[in-house]
């Protein structure tokens, strides 16, 4: 199965002496060929705490994923991909002011895809 095989990635890095920041930037360049690795975005779960060990830092973050994840979510709203990171990252810091502009940011999101789909042909 897959997740045996990212299990044994983060072994074989630990010993390479890989740091976390760049098996971080190996996960981008993994989403940023396919938006629906599941795998490249957990992974980034497990990475993210490790990197940024104090809370400030932690929190910020997590915002900056939050903004990098829309772009997943306007080009393949459908996959869940996304959409499970997405829940973890708004549960590491879930403050009213967080959470009302991620449902700003979905309700957003809805009214251009019923746009979109207006505009196809019958």
């Amino acid at each position: 199965r897959n997740f045996h095989c990212w299990n044994y990635r983060r072994y074989v890095v630990a010993k390479s002496n890989v740091s976390n920041r760049d098996e971080l930037k190996f996960t981008t360049n993994l989403i940023e060929e396919n938006f629906s690795n599941y795998s490249a975005w957990h992974q980034r779960s497990k990475l993210l705490p490790l990197i940024y060990q104090e809370k400030d830092e932690f929190f910020k973050a997590i915002e900056e994923e939050l903004e990098i994840i829309k772009n997943a979510f306007y080009t393949m709203p459908n996959d869940s991909s996304a959409w499970f990171y997405h829940r973890w990252l708004v549960n590491q810091n879930p403050t009213k002011d967080i959470l009302e502009r991620e449902l700003e940011a979905i309700e957003e999101l809805l009214e251009v895809l019923e746009s979109n789909e207006e505009k196809k042909w019958p």
